[in-house]
């Protein structure tokens, strides 16, 4: 797919996205369903990409990441990728999607620590699974 203008080209991971949602309230799973669906056809608008930091102090380490905030740039969602390179250039995979800080003593993971569970193999050393 070419993304239009001012988006990234973006590739998701059906069996992640799934199980992301999976976790999400319905109102979660409508808003990042909603998103998936606009940027698998136009393309992630880039102004809305912000970096993950590589080192963050709850145990995540994400470095080479961007993150979009769902449904907009206050929302509760987000979306993890990571920048990548195919036959046509740079484009943005699918890593992980969620709630993007849960409530201290939540048991459920974030969308960060979704994203460095599926990156290293293992889930950040201070998360709650």
């Amino acid at each position: 797919m070419q993304a239009a203008s001012g988006r990234a080209r973006v590739r998701f991971d059906r069996d992640a996205l799934a199980e992301d949602l999976a976790r999400l309230s319905d109102a979660g799973r409508t808003a990042i369903s909603r998103a998936q669906e606009e940027f698998k056809l136009e393309g992630v608008p880039i102004e809305r990409l912000r970096a993950c930091e590589d080192a963050h102090p709850s145990g995540t380490r994400l470095p080479g990441c961007m993150k979009l905030y769902v449904p907009d740039w206050d929302g509760r969602w987000r979306i993890v990728f990571q920048i990548a390179m195919d036959s046509e250039g740079a484009l943005l995979t699918y890593l992980a999607s969620g709630i993007g800080h849960q409530p201290r003593g939540a048991r459920a993971p974030s969308a960060y620590q979704i994203a460095h569970h599926r990156l290293h193999g293992r889930w950040p050393r201070r998360a709650v699974r």
